[in-house]
């Protein structure tokens, strides 16, 4: 409007310059200038107020927005909190607020029922104060990290306790929530229990390392605490400690007369006798079997641990009251000190067992120290055992015979069938020296097949070719293994079979020690012998384990009294009364007496006396091969009147009277 209100006014301007003339223009020039100035302020103020209007509108327009925006925050912040404070409240994991100096400010429900208390009572507590207290340093390691923004977060297992003060394995989480200040910051905690899964992994952890019918420490962790000594020792020069070797002698008898499951219960109950000896620190640890290992720690003398080895054996030796059952057992046990000589620890557990084995060598329930001796003897035993192997398959046994003679009449009753190696390099080979390697290494059986054929088979032939001799016996030595592992029944039978030998001509000879493992089975494997007419005999009576008590009830034809009260007639009148009670005993029972290891004139007079009616040893004849033992047969006729020990001298005569 103003714009066209001015072009009104020049127009007016110019009609009147041209109808009045210039000067009249002179006199409008300053009205217009005027005009157009105060336009021109008219124009630029209504500008200004245009933009001041429209500024003003963008700012209410923005405010408008801001306005709406915090309502939106605000409305989303409680959307927010409210679905924090309901997960928080409903997690189905334990959830926790923490104040950075360690009071519990909320917890969950799950959190609560974890501990067994009310919400209400944890708020305000130390944290710290349901936790043990060798976890708490941990915590707050974590918790400093988390604090100085090290990690954003945090995650470790570690314990925390019930109400009732038991322990719990947790998951724990946490994290920083704060604002600008420390008293606004708090730590968020969650929490999952892994109990569970904790005492499972512990459990897989244990059985891998424990025995599972005892729960003492197995071989594996064993030997990893024998590296920790042995390495500690190495390091120090006033540590001493020592390794034992345990095996508890017949414990396979218990087995076999009373089952396994007795045995296991024995066990146990040996496990619980060996913990209440040990001190605290020491280690007792079942290898396998009826087979502990102790590791002895601390000691300043290897004297220190005699008291504690008497101490086992004692306490083993009480009788055990195993169901309804009383067992007895006894204990022997090889040590091992610690030496600096040792590369490596587990020759130590090697030298504590070889110990072990001449402990049991020397009469068993007793304990032995390792010597560099007894590591000469065992590799020799284990050569012996590779090469008699290699006997037993290349027919390197032989059978030797000693006559066996009536005392009375002198006349020939029979053979003792005894065995011998006859080695490639060596010569024949004592059966002291390699009998009991075989019965170790499991070879007894073969070899003691092997006799009782070779035996049966011999005698056959001895029969056919020699007339007047259908009379002749043979006494074969069978192992109580034998007894225990074959069926020494059908072996017998097939032997007897294969030979054509009269059952009544073969004796089955077993040491009285021998008895003692498993009497029960053995006497039940001599009644079946005896019922197909196999003739039974003890070997060595008088120096063994049996009692008399029991002598009845076991199927017998006659008794060897031991060559060692033979031998000692001369020395003393003590044997003479120890062989008068044996041969007044066997009389009692209805038994044949034989006496071994007569070697001499005197001798054979004193049992004479004594009424023993048969005899063998040097004086009437050593051990003679087959050759040899055939050409005393054939000339059993003059052996009537006099002994052969003088006068006979066949080939192939040894001064080794060991027998199988």
């Amino acid at each position: 409007m103003i714009q066209i209100s001015w072009a009104a006014v020049l127009l007016i301007t110019a009609a009147c310059a041209y109808q009045f003339g210039f000067g009249v223009l002179l006199l409008l020039l300053p009205i217009g200038a005027f005009g157009l100035l105060t336009n021109r302020m008219i124009k630029e103020t209504a500008g200004i107020s245009a933009e001041k209007a429209a500024l003003a509108s963008r700012h209410l327009e923005e405010l408008t927005l801001y306005v709406a925006e915090q309502d939106r925050v605000k409305r989303e912040l409680k959307t927010s909190a409210d679905k924090f404070r309901n997960a928080f409240d409903h997690a189905s994991i334990g959830m926790a607020l923490v104040s950075t100096s360690g009071n519990i400010l909320k917890v969950n429900r799950a959190f609560a029922d974890m501990l067994g208390i009310a919400e209400a009572e944890l708020v305000s507590q130390e944290f710290a104060a349901w936790m043990p207290e060798d976890e708490i340093a941990l915590h707050k390691r974590e918790l400093t990290k988390l604090f100085y923004g090290v990690v954003p977060s945090t995650q470790i297992e570690h314990r925390i306790y019930h109400k009732n003060r038991s322990e719990l394995w947790v998951l724990w989480s946490a994290s920083l929530n704060g604002g600008d200040s420390d008293e606004a910051a708090h730590y968020i905690y969650q929490f999952q229990d892994v109990t569970d899964k904790k005492r499972a992994e512990q459990r897989m952890v244990h059985d891998a390392l424990h025995d599972g019918l005892t729960g003492l420490p197995n071989k594996m962790l064993f030997d990893d605490r024998l590296q920790v000594a042995f390495r500690r020792a190495q390091r120090g020069f006033n540590i001493n400690f020592a390794v034992c070797y345990l095996d508890f002698d017949r414990f396979k008898l218990v087995n076999d007369s009373y089952g396994h499951a007795t045995g296991d219960k024995l066990l146990i109950e040996i496990a619980s006798r060996l913990n209440g000896i040990l001190r605290i620190g020491d280690t007792v640890a079942r290898l396998g079997g009826d087979e502990f290992a102790l590791l002895i720690e601390d000691i300043t003398d290897i004297e220190e641990i005699a008291p504690m080895l008497e101490a086992i054996r004692e306490e083993i030796s009480r009788p055990f009251r195993i169901d309804s059952n009383q067992v007895y057992s006894t204990v022997s046990i090889g040590v091992a000190p610690w030496v600096r000589d040792y590369e490596r620890p587990e020759l130590m557990l090697r030298d504590a067992d070889t110990a072990l084995y001449q402990a049991k060598r020397a009469g068993r329930n007793r304990y032995q120290f390792f010597s560099q001796e007894m590591h000469t003897t065992t590799v020799r035993h284990l050569q012996i055992a590779n090469e008699l192997r290699d006997a037993v398959r290349g027919n390197q046994l032989r059978a030797f015979y000693q006559p066996i003679v009536d005392i009375d009449s002198g006349v020939l009753a029979g053979f003792e069938a005894l065995v011998r190696w006859d080695h490639p390099r060596r010569g024949l080979v004592s059966p002291s020296e390699f009998i009991p390697v075989a019965e170790e290494n499991g070879l007894i059986s073969q070899i003691g097949e092997w006799m009782l054929r070779e035996s049966c088979r011999q005698l056959s032939v001895w029969r056919e070719a020699h007339t007047g001799s259908d009379d002749i016996w043979v006494s074969v030595n069978v192992s109580a293994m034998q007894f225990v592992d074959v069926d020494l029944v059908a072996l017998v039978e097939s032997a007897l079979s294969d030979s054509c030998l009269p059952a009544e001509l073969l004796k089955i000879e077993l040491t009285e020690t021998a008895m003692a493992e498993n009497l029960d089975h053995i006497v039940g494997v001599m009644q079946r012998l005896k019922e197909i007419g196999v003739r039974m005999s003890i070997d060595d009576f008088g120096t063994g384990y049996s009692s008399l008590s029991n002598l009845h009830r076991l199927p017998l034809d006659s008794l060897k009294i031991d060559r060692a009260f033979v031998t000692q007639m001369d020395e003393s009148g003590e044997s003479d009364e120890i062989i008068r009670t044996i041969v007044a005993l066997a009389r009692s029972l209805d038994l044949e007496v034989i006496a071994e290891g007569i070697e001499t004139k005197q001798q054979l007079n004193q049992l004479r006396m004594l009424e023993c009616q048969m005899g063998q040893g040097y004086y009437y004849s050593r051990p003679l091969d087959a050759a040899a033992a055939e050409a005393y047969l054939a000339d059993r006729a003059i052996h009537a009147n006099r002994p052969v020990y003088t006068e006979f001298q066949p080939s192939g005569l040894v001064g080794i009277e060991s027998a199988i």
